[in-house]
């Protein structure tokens, strides 16, 4: 019995909501489940037939490349269908059914089955080509089975007993993506880690280094040598899709390969694009073993391979690639020209996050031109009511006005940005029905803006001074 099988028997964790989403769609459509080793398919199904009841479920596993087998699982159901007796059939496969033979003979079950009963299939292949055949058929993939939040602190407890609550292993959950034996493996690491507040810190360090490798290795064992290799040489990308991979590669097989790979459910999911370019994600576990496996190649290699990609995704008009590119291969300028055009198109799209990012991923000369997109989003998160977003921003800009950085511009320099943090700070008090601090933030930003009058925000400035006094009935003054 392997660890998945031991943690989620049905004496241990049952997943009530899977079994149930399972038998509640196969009587009226063949219901397929799709996903890598190790996110619980085989107990899924296990769960699914003990809770329907012996009298009414046959489970079944069967070698998906052999024609024969699948033949004689057909005759063998239709036997049982005889007796009137089967309600649900769950089918396990084993393997990929690579071979036409094999996948006409799994059709053919599929069809035959689907109409007199309730057909639950589980297999680590990709079975989209299998639900384009029956339009009918019900596919419940790697995400439908992920572990919730919930369910994976679960596993945690079940298995390490006495293990933190569930804010404190947020990184290990983060890390598993929903994948069951990556958390088995946090919780073996938690059972022999010490006490202490830096355990579970530990623990994720170590799953995303050592940890890593073990999960990955079943999977990676799978593939191929030459698929191997394309992983490795595609490992600098963040997205894999066919023009990027052969540009990298400087090879023009990419399409075929990542067909190859994704033909059987494993380490990565589709991403969802805006344009027709299919494009896939990495797990994050198999992100940091082909960085521990040397991919990408060495230092100068990966540089290079993030130039050639950023200019192609620059060519192609995906800015937010081109600046993941750029900044890895250290083109901070052409990166923060990048961003700047791109920057409100984030901000609109409640991704104001995600250019904070990148900015903090640029160098620290660069780090004073980026407080004015900082104080952007700001303002722009203040208008959409992001009250919260608006806190964060200034508490990084205050952060900014007495670090280093600081210290070496030029006093009219520092005022001028502390004026722009007062003013911001006097906005927000005034959503915030605070009209004292109102009126003392923006008294602070018509001190540090002096007499010059030439920017909007200097012109504002008094302007919020004057109506936090109106607001509370100080006409004279205001």
């Amino acid at each position: 019995m392997n660890a998945e099988s031991a943690v989620l028997g049905p004496t241990t964790l049952v997943r009530s909501r899977l079994a149930d989403l399972m038998l509640a769609a196969a009587p009226h459509a063949p219901c397929l489940l799709s996903a890598p080793t190790g996110f619980g398919r085989t107990t899924a199904l296990r769960q699914a037939a003990a809770r329907a009841g012996p009298e009414s479920a046959q489970l079944v596993s069967v070698a998906a490349d052999d024609p024969g087998a699948w033949v004689r699982l057909r005759r063998r159901l239709e036997d049982a269908r005889g007796e009137g007796r089967i309600r649900y059939v769950l089918v396990d496969c084993d393997g990929v059914a690579s071979s036409s033979e094999a996948e006409e003979a799994r059709a053919a079950l599929i069809e035959d089955v689907a109409i007199w009963s309730g057909l639950i299939m589980s297999s680590q292949e990709s079975l989209d080509e299998v639900t384009l055949r029956f339009p009918g058929s019900i596919l419940l993939d790697r995400s439908d089975l992920a572990f919730t939040d919930e369910e994976a602190h679960a596993v945690l407890e079940l298995l390490a007993p006495g293990s933190p609550q569930a804010p404190e292993v947020a990184r290990i959950i983060d890390l598993s993506e929903g994948w069951v034996a990556p958390l088995v493996l946090a919780a073996s690491r938690l059972r022999r880690v010490s006490e202490g507040p830096a355990r579970t810190e530990a623990v994720a360090r170590w799953l995303g280094q050592h940890g890593a490798e073990v999960a990955v290795a079943p999977w990676w064992r799978s593939l191929t040598s030459a698929q191997q290799a394309f992983l490795r040489e595609t490992a600098m990308l963040d997205r894999l899709d066919a023009p990027a991979c052969d540009v990298v590669r400087d090879a023009d097989d990419s399409q075929q390969l990542l067909r190859s790979i994704t033909r059987s459910e494993g380490l990565l999911c589709r991403d969802v694009t805006t344009d027709a370019t299919p494009r896939w994600r990495r797990h994050r576990l198999l992100t940091a073993a082909l960085a521990s496996r040397g991919g990408g190649g060495s230092r100068s290699e990966r540089l290079e391979a993030h130039q050639r990609v950023a200019e192609h995704y620059v060519e192609r008009g995906e800015v937010e690639s081109a600046i993941f590119h750029l900044i890895e291969a250290g083109r901070y300028q052409e990166a923060g020209e990048q961003l700047r055009d791109v920057e409100v198109h984030l901000i609109t799209t409640g991704q104001a996050e995600l250019a904070l990012t990148w900015y903090s991923d640029l160098p620290p000369t660069t780090w004073a031109s980026s407080t004015e997109h900082e104080l952007r989003i700001g303002w722009a998160s203040l208008w959409g009511g992001d009250t919260t977003m608006v806190r964060q921003c200034l508490a990084r800009l205050e952060a900014w006005l007495v670090s280093s950085i600081a210290a070496e511009l030029e006093a009219a320099q520092r005022a001028a940005v502390r004026g722009e943090v007062q003013l911001l700070s006097a906005c927000l008090a005034g959503a915030m029905a605070d009209t004292a601090g109102m009126i003392a933030a923006a008294r602070s930003a018509v001190a540090a803006f002096g007499d010059d009058y030439t920017a909007n925000s200097h012109q504002l400035a008094p302007v919020v001074v004057a109506r936090g006094l109106l607001w509370e009935g100080r006409t004279e003054e205001a």
